[in-house]
């Protein structure tokens, strides 16, 4: 191995440290030796026990399994978002006091939102994508809907009176079952071919349009099933909103019966969903937030239908009715042409 003496005397000589020779000819008494890692950590070493240094190839490091909340990045990799425990339905679960931040010098486009291999669709598994899910950092919408003063990110689902191409979705159990997002998404862009923008805006922009590029190895973006946002939602918006949505998992209503929301106690849910993109950079992300006043919830899109006219989707946020409101998530349904959320997902 070769030895790295002489750029460490030159490290301390240049940093001005005023080297004191040591009885065994080591220049660096009384000094420390500080380590500035890429993560902006700092390792601080006594300079004066130092021989000398070499280097090694470094064996090749596993990266840690992904976790429920870990920031997903453009190259393909992950990293800790704070989750330390959670159960499989999205109950019970531990953060960090304190949690990580993204690591410098990457960029993050998701968060990891199920890593449960029972929640995974069967195609998706077959193709070789058995880590779980991504949920985007920004929304999927048409840049030319935007008006100026009064932008909005949200997206029409499908303009055809006669879309069938996705089937249909209604009660909360099979809600629950269908984990067919990226089928859905293909099926319906295979459909429409180049009109795939004019006649279905939010599966064309939660993919092929969605502008913001998917990592080599991943499946690329796609809009979920009501299951795969089902698996998002109760894995960010905490225990007392999984708690309920358990229940979802063996009810058959159909879910404009309005049976289905639920209430939970304490912080929004919509607020809870944000907090988890909270220190990705401004610039990388899209915050979710109320459609209106009245409706003080947000609307998110799935890829499931839910009739011939409406799609399946989720109200997350503030229920006001007569100047109360209430927390509120809720299985819904919007008309074809309706404004909701649409944010994409991956599979990896």
């Amino acid at each position: 191995m070769k030895k790295y003496i002489l750029p460490v005397i030159l490290f301390f000589a240049a940093c001005g440290t005023g080297l004191a020779q040591t009885a065994d000819g080591n220049d660096f008494a009384g000094k420390n030796m500080l380590i500035h890692h890429l993560d902006g950590s700092t390792t601080k070493v006594d300079a004066s026990t130092i021989e000398y240094i070499d280097f090694e190839d470094a064996e090749p490091v596993e990266p840690a399994e992904p976790k429920v909340g870990d920031y997903f990045y453009s190259d393909g990799t992950w990293s800790d978002g704070g989750l330390i425990s959670i159960d499989a339905n999205g109950t019970n679960p531990v953060w960090a006091e304190v949690k990580p931040a993204p690591l410098a010098g990457k960029t993050v486009i998701g968060i990891v939102c199920s890593v449960n291999p029972d929640r995974m669709a069967a195609a998706d598994k077959e193709a070789g994508y058995t880590h779980g899910y991504v949920l985007a950092c920004k929304n999927a919408f048409n840049p030319d809907r935007l008006i100026a003063g009064a932008p909005t990110t949200t997206v029409q689902w499908v303009l055809d009176e006669s879309y069938e191409a996705t089937a249909v979705v209604k009660g909360c159990k099979s809600w629950y079952q269908n984990l067919d997002g990226r089928e859905n998404t293909t099926t319906t862009l295979d459909l429409y071919g180049a009109e795939a923008a004019e006649k279905a805006p939010a599966f064309y922009y939660a993919s092929t349009g969605f502008g913001v590029e998917a990592p080599a190895g991943t499946s690329g973006w796609f809009l979920p099933s009501t299951g795969q946002l089902w698996d998002a939602i109760a894995n960010f918006c905490g225990n007392d909103v999984a708690t309920m949505m358990v229940d979802w998992q063996t009810i058959s209503y159909a879910v404009d019966y309005g049976y289905n929301d639920v209430n939970p106690a304490g912080e929004n849910p919509l607020d809870m969903f944000n907090s988890v993109y909270s220190l990705v950079p401004a610039e990388d992300k899209d915050e979710l937030v109320p459609g209106d006043s009245k409706h003080g919830y947000a609307m998110i899109w799935t890829s499931s239908r839910y009739s011939t006219e409406a799609g399946d989707e989720f109200n997350i946020g503030k229920a006001t009715v007569q100047a109360n409101s209430k927390n509120l998530v809720e299985p819904y349904i919007e008309w074809f042409d309706g404004d909701a959320y649409a944010r994409p997902m991956l599979a990896f």
